[in-house]
């Protein structure tokens, strides 16, 4: 487990951030002009409402 979902390797948010040559990604070329908290935004934890709003859509699949 990670502390934050930057540190998170296998993670698009790990490569826009760290700009690593490794990796070709789709996120290179974002269209999209991320927030400024977007960092926040992705570390936020999920409320029991928005958990429970997932896995209602997750059984109607």
């Amino acid at each position: 487990m990670v502390n934050s979902a930057i540190d998170w390797k296998w993670s698009s948010y790990f490569y826009r951030e760290k700009k690593s040559d490794k990796f070709f990604s789709l996120t290179d070329f974002s269209y999209i002009k991320l927030p400024e908290d977007w960092n926040e935004y992705v570390d936020k934890f999920l409320g029991e409402e928005d958990v429970n709003k997932i896995l209602q859509s997750i059984k109607r699949q």
